[in-house]
């Protein structure tokens, strides 16, 4: 299937690394004209990364998503230099492990900001653009986590549950403008967040061993996979699609984990029986 972006204009919070980073590419190789923010200076995003990977223009603009009147500036700016734009992909996202009443009022805030205050902003500037051009397409990341829960997540499920029901509501209410929107929900990804989930927990040799054996497809996935599935989303072949959480998690949640679980306890039995020989 041939997706092409050609002359479109595209938005992608959180872009300079991990899944953004991916999409940013692949709307490129695509014929996309790609502006992406992240919190990063840019002296320190090797740009030349995104030099030559597709025929249309790129930018990289510095922005704290969680702050109204940076991202309503940055709204202001790409309009005014570019135009109105056609895609806007919702990305920029944190993670905060803890049980709720263990969790910091502060870390409870700045989850919701980045995770589902920021949606509010960018979404809020840049709709107006797409009901001037006649319509467009948002694409938001929510989660596996945001369709059930994770344990010691409290937070993070709550801002990502959160982000799966703002995506129905806004299908809803923007469909009869032409503007589709809709939600990747990636189980465990390969990126920046899941090395250092990883580094926390355990060692990395350990969290991989985890990881494969709770997906029934055997590995994590990897950002390219959640950046294929936005760019259908966001694409001419997806028409008809407004208002799912398209679940990218390896079969995960296919299944209710009890011959999993059981699996992974016969395993380490007998890896428990064969030390003590």
């Amino acid at each position: 299937m041939d997706i092409r972006f050609d002359g479109k204009l595209i938005i992608v919070t959180g872009g300079s690394s991990g899944i953004g980073k991916s999409t940013v590419k692949q709307f490129l190789e695509s014929g996309g004209n790609v502006v992406f923010t992240g919190i990063e200076d840019s002296k320190s995003i090797d740009l030349k990364e995104f030099s030559g990977t597709g025929e249309g223009f790129y930018e990289y603009y510095r922005l704290d998503g969680s702050k109204e009147a940076d991202v309503k500036e940055f709204a202001d700016y790409v309009y005014s230099k570019y135009g109105n734009c056609d895609v806007l992909f919702n990305n920029a996202g944190i993670i905060f492990a803890n049980i709720l009443h263990e969790t910091p009022t502060e870390e409870w805030m700045k989850i919701m900001d980045v995770n589902l205050n920021a949606i509010y902003f960018a979404s809020k500037y840049f709709i107006p653009q797409m009901l001037k051009k006649g319509g467009g397409a948002i694409v938001n990341t929510s989660s596996i986590s945001g369709l059930q829960s994770d344990y010691a997540l409290c937070a993070y499920n709550a801002s990502k549950g959160a982000v799966a029901n703002l995506t129905r509501s806004m299908a809803l209410d923007y469909a009869k403008y032409n503007i589709r929107v809709n939600a990747v929900a990636p189980g465990v990804i390969r990126t920046p967040m899941y090395y250092n989930g990883a580094s926390a927990a355990a060692s990395l040799e350990v969290f991989e061993l985890g990881m494969s054996m709770v997906y029934p497809i055997g590995r994590i996935g990897l950002p390219e996979e959640v950046a294929n599935a936005v760019l259908f989303l966001a694409s001419d072949k997806a028409t008809n699609i407004t208002g799912i959480n398209l679940l990218i998690d390896g079969g995960l949640t296919a299944h209710t984990g009890s011959q999993k679980n059981w699996d992974m306890v016969e395993t380490v039995y007998n890896c428990s029986k064969k030390t003590k020989k």
